[in-house]
C-alpha cells in the first residue's frame, strides 16, 4: 500500500458545483426580462 497515492476528490465536487451554478444562471438569464429586452433590441 506504501506505493498508491491517495485520490483528491475536490476536483470532481467542484466540476458538479460548476455545472449547477451554471445551469442555474442560463436558466435565470432565459427568464431575466433584461435579457429578454435586449433580445429584442438587437433584433
Amino acid at each position: 500500500m506504501e506505493n498508491y497515492r491517495q485520490i483528491s476528490l475536490t476536483c470532481i465536487v467542484c466540476k458538479i458545483a460548476e455545472a449547477v451554478v451554471k445551469s442555474r444562471v442560463v436558466d435565470f438569464w432565459g427568464k431575466s426580462t433584461l435579457a429578454q429586452f435586449l433580445t429584442c433590441y438587437n433584433d
